[in-house]
């Protein structure tokens, strides 16, 4: 890039600006959600991922399980919001196979043998 021409040199550091700029708008906005972590206001999920949390006591799982899941949706929609739909589709079809839920219950339980 040093040895380019004004023009291109010129318009090289337009576009990193320009990158940088938009990364630094991204790390801004994740550090917010991150701050907002410690309020524990369930308006940090979106309405699908709450309806996924109110479901959970209904089908038997604890207060301690719940809560656990209720940490791992905002961390994930905080630290990976790219993929925050995905990681909650795959809760949602855990939630729906009896036999997934019969084995999530007995891996919880294991934790206190």
């Amino acid at each position: 890039m040093l040895d380019a021409d004004a023009a291109r040199f010129g318009a090289a550091l337009v576009d990193a600006e320009r990158q940088l700029t938009e990364r630094i708008d991204e790390l801004v906005a994740r550090r917010g959600s991150l701050h907002r972590l410690g309020d524990g206001d369930r308006a940090l999920l979106p309405d699908r991922a709450c309806a996924v949390l109110d479901r959970m006591p209904g089908l038997g799982f604890g207060p301690d399980y719940v809560a656990a899941h209720r940490e791992a949706l905002v961390l994930a929609r905080a630290l990976v919001p790219e993929g925050f739909d995905g990681f909650l589709a795959q809760i949602e079809r855990g939630l729906d196979d009896p036999e997934c839920i019969d084995l999530i219950k007995r891996g919880w339980e294991a934790e206190t043998w």
